[in-house]
Order: structure tokens, then sequence, then C-alpha cells
């Protein structure tokens, strides 16, 4: 499984957003989750999960999802709306791939 050290997220429209996120689980095949967070704590933090589940004639669910929490997520709304519709973008290219490699 590759692991990744940094993590750049394109920019609305300015410079991309690089952090390093720390680990909270890597079980090969079935779950892959970081959390990302500012320096200040309670600020602002963003769990990001992958998680898959077998399902009936050799097929899998995945579950992309993102959890965010502290201070300023109110105030970082609009950013936070544009990530949920690139993850929307990521998720549909990710089954299109699948689809046609299966």
């Amino acid at each position: 499984m590759i692991v990744p050290r940094h993590v750049k997220v394109p920019g609305d429209g300015g410079a991309p957003t690089t952090f390093t996120p720390t680990l909270r689980a890597v079980r090969e095949n079935e779950e892959f989750r970081w959390l990302g967070k500012m320096s200040t704590p309670g600020l602002f933090s963003g769990e990001h999960a992958f998680e898959l589940t077998p399902l009936p004639d050799d097929r899998t669910r995945l579950v992309h999802s993102e959890l965010f929490k502290g201070l300023l997520v109110r105030v970082l709304r609009r950013m936070l709306d544009q990530t949920e519709r690139d993850f929307v973008a990521l998720n549909e290219a990710l089954k299109k791939r699948v689809e046609a490699a299966g």
C-alpha cells in the first residue's frame, strides 16, 4: 500500500494547499484514514477516510468520507463546499476507471 507523506489539495482559483496528514488507520483492503489539521488545536481538522466492504459477485463498496471539526468550519464553509464537489468528481472518475477495468 502506498501511503502519502503529503497531500496537495487544489485551491479554489488560487494556489493549492499542501499538508502532512497523520495516519489514523491503514488496514489493507479494508480502510485507509488520515487526519489533517492546523497547528493550533481546535481551529480546524478534517478526518478523511476510504472504507472498503466486500459485496457479493466479487464487488466492493467504497465509502469515501471526510469529517470536519473546529472553530473555523463555519468560516471555511465555502471552501469545504468546493472540497465536497472535488471529492464527488474524484469518486465519479474512480468509478469509471474501475468499471472500465472490470
